[in-house]
């Protein structure tokens, strides 16, 4: 706590990012514990397994069009109020499996999907107004840490908390959701901590730029999304959504084994397992992959991240799929590992371009950047229970390779480039 008092006063900016990425460790470390257990505990609860899929679907799909509106609210709240309310309805919807019931977890699944698009435009607003042209790599990977934390402490949590069984008991269910709500609240309640910085414009005016309405809010955005160089960053935003999908849903369940069809060493507390190999892999690359960013270039970073999911992708086919080896349970978590990985370096080098190219469109960039991101992440929970899962690692090498091309295309002739010129398609 002193560091921070010290950190507000020397440099408030970052103190802001410190203070901000601690209470999204806070929420989120509920919040994707929660993501990675819900198949698997509806599933134990009576409920099917399918309901976990399908509530994950519905919050991205409402998450991917509430964001045409969402910089319309956060310019009206503010960032840090638009992260409060935001983040609100997250704790919500942790608390419907306290007691969980069909309409109830569906209905809170809508409404975080509008409040989701809420929080990370508010969010990567925060981020831009308080990051500059020599901070943002190491504000990203900042962030990137805190935030992936979550992963590593929510997931340990699990792994204690959790009984070493086959299935979980709705008492032990009923106990692992009340304490992730607990810690969500906190993680809400730091939040409170974040001071107000007044945005620079590339202007250099501090002056406060005038609000947009709902229908010129959304217009901008549209306007934003048919400039060439963004069309060509959805692709690698859109892979984004797909593998976290991945990572984030089907593999995890396929690793706690609900079909028996892995060898018995494969259990729900394997799911856990998972989550700390995801969180130790991107609290690693936050903190050293926004450094290569800033020193290196972002497409660099960009290959990293895509020889990691390469290899990992062939690895779990090889694994899980090909019946050329008996399942290795330490292989399939290096895997995770490799995934987490290469997620961060994506993350980290998409967050510093958008903050880059965008200083003063960050609300309707973040906004396209969430649309699409949970556009596919809703696709891949969409087809998890549908599409054979040596199909799904098709999709998503072939998804790779063809977002990591078009991000080096629009990056390397504008290297050190300082903002960005909006050329729409005509």
């Amino acid at each position: 706590m002193n560091y921070l008092r010290r950190l507000m006063i020397r440099d408030p900016k970052l103190y802001n990012i410190v203070v901000h990425g601690i209470a999204f460790m806070g929420l989120f470390t509920a919040f994707q514990t929660s993501s990675s257990f819900q198949t698997t505990v509806l599933k134990d609860v009576g409920l099917g397994s399918n309901l976990g899929y399908t509530s994950l679907a519905i919050i991205y799909a409402v998450f991917s069009v509430a964001n045409f509106i969402s910089p319309y609210i956060v310019d009206f709240l503010g960032p840090r109020v638009g992260m409060g309310i935001g983040g609100a309805f997250y704790c919500l919807f942790i608390a419907t499996f306290l007691a969980p019931k069909e309409g109830t977890v569906l209905g809170a699944s809508g409404l975080l999907g509008v409040a989701a698009a809420v929080l990370w435009t508010a969010q990567g607003n925060f981020q831009t107004i308080n990051s500059d042209d020599t901070t943002r790599g190491r504000n990203a990977g900042i962030f990137w840490a805190l935030l992936q934390s979550s992963n590593l402490i929510g997931s340990t949590m699990a792994y204690l908390v959790l009984p070493d069984d086959n299935s979980i008991s709705e008492s032990q269910a009923h106990q692992f959701y009340l304490i992730l709500f607990c810690v969500a609240c906190g993680g809400i309640g730091v939040l409170f901590f974040t001071r107000p910085v007044q945005p620079v414009h590339s202007s250099g005016s501090s002056e406060p730029a005038t609000k947009m309405g709902l229908v010129q809010s959304i217009k901008s955005t549209i306007d934003l999304l048919l400039t060439r160089e963004m069309l060509h960053l959805v692709l690698i935003i859109a892979y984004n959504g797909l593998e976290q999908g991945f990572w984030g849903g089907r593999y995890p369940t396929a690793l706690g084994n609900s079909d028996h069809s892995l060898p018995a060493i494969f259990k729900p507390k394997v799911i856990a397992l998972h989550g700390i190999m995801i969180g130790v892999s991107q609290i690693i690359g936050g903190l050293a992959i926004g450094r290569v960013s800033d020193k290196f270039g972002k497409s660099w970073v960009v290959m990293i991240g895509l020889a990691c999911h390469m290899c990992s992708y062939y690895a779990i086919f090889i694994n899980l799929l090909s019946g050329y080896m008996e399942p290795s349970l330490p292989l399939a978590l290096v895997c995770s590992f490799g995934l987490g990985l290469g997620d961060s370096c994506i993350n980290t080098a998409t967050y510093a371009i958008l903050t880059e190219r965008y200083s003063d469109r960050s609300l309707q960039a973040f906004a396209i950047f969430k649309c699409f991101q949970s556009a596919a992440s809703g696709a891949a929970f969409g087809y998890s229970d549908g599409l054979a899962l040596e199909y799904q690692l098709l999709l998503l090498g072939i998804s790779a390779i063809i977002g990591a091309i078009f991000f080096v295309r629009i990056d390397a002739p504008r290297r050190h480039a300082h903002g960005a010129e909006y050329t729409p398609i005509a």
